[in-house]
């Protein structure tokens, strides 16, 4: 019978990530996923999955019954590697791999990647910040010594859900007593002004042995603080800066005790140089790892896969070869969600509902620019929200290119071509109205 490699997270999740998948499958391993909903042994698609409804809220007994399980199940004792792949299983499945005596991100580092201001503790990068309870959030905020404006965010949020600048004591109070979910502890610190940039790293047995940075693009304009593009390339930074970024992520990696994971984390590049965003022992999101094998050629889930199973001695050099992008198209709030390609033919999906994200092979270092894929992130016909969390946004196209001119180049003119939303049709007639209006972008 085949050995056992254990995945944490979601179906969303797992369909981002294939090249892990095709790592596995080579090395002849059966994979296990665990989920978060229902309980015991269900079924996937190609794969054996265990599904516990308190992954997140108690991970302690989740990892025990998943323990359990693995003890006295089908899949008894064959259990030889995992990577934890979710936000909401990082606990859950830090503890199971600790348990069961494999590599994994190890207790520290999970417990503080769930929460910022325990990472804020840790990493001392002189951020003025307190914690405040939303049931008496004045008494917390009057200890705030920073400056106004400020940001405050949920401790233990993801996807930008949350995030938010406030411009006085009395409007992080108002946040704070209006934040859904009510008793949530909330965070708040000041302003670093800069550009931003996130960083996605491996870590084998406390050694990073590979690490690249990505751009990232979010709306700065506004309140809220949503990523609408990501970029990588290879001189996207100066080499002062990119060792700087890097200093700093290994400073954070070794604060948090980061064992063996995947680890994303986000920066300002502020005056004082690169000030930590937040951090957590997971890949980063959107299509970042593709636009990181698009680039270099060789996926990160090939080097996670390999660190996970204990196969790293040396650092992995994967250096940029090419530029590639990912940008989402603005939606008008208050449209429904019409997304339509009108360029050259490429690879259009729909990945709203967990559906495997495309098959895309990395391309010569000079290969002309292309848009290689059309990614739909909402179905069509649901009404576009006003934008305030990653969950908002309709639709976004990768690009790749031999310079970075040449990316900037087929990303706006990529951009011309989608179609996000229209305005709400009340009917067939107004549909065919609106089709023969063109191809006017929202």
């Amino acid at each position: 019978m085949s050995n056992v490699f254990l995945l944490f997270g979601s179906d969303m999740v797992f369909a981002r990530y294939e090249p892990l998948y095709r790592s596995l499958e080579a090395r002849g391993l059966e994979v296990v996923e665990v989920v978060l909903g229902g309980h015991g042994e269900v079924h996937g698609l190609g794969s054996r999955r265990f599904a516990h409804p308190e992954l997140e809220r108690d991970p302690l007994k989740a990892a025990q019954d998943i323990v359990a399980w693995l003890g006295s199940g089908p899949v008894s004792d064959r259990a030889i590697g995992g990577a934890v792949l979710g936000e909401q299983s990082v606990i859950a499945g830090s503890l199971t791999l600790e348990l069961l005596g494999l590599p994994g991100p190890g207790v520290r580092a999970a417990v503080s990647s769930r929460d910022k201001s325990l990472q804020r503790s840790l990493c001392r990068d002189g951020v003025t910040w307190v914690r405040v309870s939303t049931d008496s959030p004045e008494r917390d905020i009057a200890g705030y010594e920073g400056r106004w404006p400020a940001i405050m965010k949920p401790t233990a949020g993801h996807s930008s859900s949350g995030v938010v600048r406030v411009h006085s004591a009395r409007e992080a109070a108002d946040v704070a007593r209006s934040h859904d979910p009510s008793g949530e502890t909330l965070l708040l610190e000041s302003e670093i002004v800069g550009d931003e940039v996130s960083v996605e790293s491996v870590v084998a047995d406390r050694r990073i042995v590979r690490s690249e940075t990505t751009l990232k693009l979010t709306t700065e304009n506004s309140d809220r603080f949503v990523e609408m593009g990501h970029h990588v390339g290879p001189t996207a930074l100066s080499e002062e800066l990119e060792a700087a970024v890097q200093d700093a992520n290994a400073r954070v990696v070794g604060e948090l005790g980061v064992r063996t994971a995947a680890t994303h984390a986000e920066f300002r590049l502020g005056d004082a140089g690169p000030v930590l965003m937040e951090t957590a022992v997971r890949p980063g999101g959107d299509a970042v790892w593709l636009l990181h094998h698009l680039a270099t050629g060789v996926p990160l889930e090939s080097t996670l896969c390999a660190a996970a199973l204990g196969e790293i001695t040396e650092p992995v050099c994967a250096e940029a070869q090419r530029w590639a992008a990912q940008h989402y198209a603005r939606a008008t709030p208050g449209h429904e969600v019409a997304v339509t390609w009108n360029g050259p033919p490429t690879t259009v999906v729909s990945v709203a509902n967990a559906a495997p994200w495309p098959r895309l092979s990395s391309l010569p270092a000079d290969a002309e620019p292309q848009v290689r894929c059309v990614l739909r992130h909402k179905p069509d016909g649901d009404p576009v929200p006003a934008l305030s969390k990653s969950g908002d946004r309709v639709c976004s196209v990768v690009v790749d290119a031999p310079t970075g001119r040449e990316l900037d180049a087929v990303r706006s003119r990529a951009e011309e071509y989608l179609v996000s939303s229209q305005p709400v049709s009340h009917g067939e007639e107004d549909r065919c109205a609106s089709t023969n209006r063109g191809r006017n972008r929202s």
